[in-house]
């Protein structure tokens, strides 16, 4: 028999709790595929467990110099071995330069970047605006953008939401795009980033980009052209693999459409409540899962539900001022 929900690891050892242990584990030559299992398990289990993982990443990203370091080297020491069964094979200088680094405060929680100026859109909101080169962004309803230009880069991170970007040429001062682990570096060209809460989808409608993207696997780079996409989740991955975009669903939503092709129905009515005040909710599980493809105006919630009712075995009924609920018809 299988249990998915394993305690313990392979070697008979109760599986860590905390973010520092996991990064342990998985560093580790002889982690299981089981053990990566259970990792994942935890980390979905609490929006604090995945943010303390996603910060200690990006610390160990910022550690990996810090072993060259003399006053490091010092407090590292000889090589430890962990345990008489194994020793764990991972880069143990830059790992103890971390634990050290942290203890006796040379380096401060990470920052992903200075804040710089911040631009949010509300619900239904959006908004195209120019930015210090003359380059343009569009932002999507509910989209959040912090905007760090300096001598040496145009700097942008998205927080979340979706932006397309229209990038002025400018060969001594590249784009960049920062989206959660990833990194879009362009000259000139024009390309769309989305974060989404399990992954970042980056899709290239002119010119040429690279696309970044690092943890604890190491770091990953695809090269995009125009009418490619590339995908990343939120978490260490083998390959960054890219994809041919569907530039109809792309160019639609600037246009302040919304194209669906195969969507399930929970993923078309969370996109729709981002662009009206009216929240569509579904109670139940099973209508979650119908899959739909169409095109409709963005935030038009009345000619989706018009459909739902007449395609489908739905009934929409307006619970309060600003929900409607969506349930089957018996």
């Amino acid at each position: 028999m299988m249990h998915s929900s394993a305690s313990h690891t392979s070697h008979g050892e109760a599986l860590p709790t905390t973010a520092e242990a996991w990064m342990a584990r998985l560093l580790s030559e002889d982690c299981t595929a089981l053990e990566r299992q259970a990792f994942e398990r935890w980390r979905a289990a609490h929006p604090d467990h995945a943010a303390a993982y996603r910060d200690l990443e990006a610390l160990w990203q910022q550690s990996t110099g810090l072993a060259a370091l003399p006053d490091i080297d010092a407090l590292i020491g000889p090589p430890v071995t962990v345990s008489r069964r194994r020793r764990w094979r991972v880069p143990l200088a830059a790992a103890a330069a971390l634990l050290v680094a942290v203890a006796v405060g040379l380096l401060q929680p990470w920052v992903p970047l200075p804040l710089g100026e911040r631009v949010a859109t509300a619900t239904g909101e959006v908004q195209r605006m120019t930015l210090p080169d003359g380059s343009t962004v569009l932002l999507d309803a509910q989209t959040v953008l912090r905007v760090r230009y300096s001598d040496a880069v145009r700097g942008l991170v998205l927080v979340r939401g979706q932006a397309q970007f229209d990038v002025q040429p400018d060969a001594g001062r590249p784009f960049e795009v920062r989206a959660e682990n990833g990194t879009v570096r362009a000259l000139g060209t024009s390309f769309q980033v989305r974060v989404d809460p399990q992954d970042v989808t980056v899709t290239l409608l002119e010119g040429k980009v690279a696309v970044a993207v690092t943890g604890l696997l190491g770091r990953r780079e695809e090269t995009l052209l125009a009418g490619e996409q590339v995908r990343y989740a939120l978490a260490p991955q083998p390959r960054v693999p890219k994809a041919s975009a569907d530039l109809e669903v792309a160019e639609a939503w600037p246009r302040g459409d919304l194209v669906f092709k195969g969507w399930r129905l929970d993923r078309l009515v969370a996109e729709m409540n981002r662009h009206s005040d009216t929240k569509v909710r579904i109670d139940d599980d099973a209508m979650s899962a119908l899959t739909l493809s169409g095109r409709f105006h963005a935030g038009d919630y009345q000619t989706m539900l018009r459909v739902l009712q007449s395609e489908w075995p739905v009934l929409a009924e307006r619970v309060a001022d600003d929900t409607i609920l969506l349930s089957r018809r018996h």
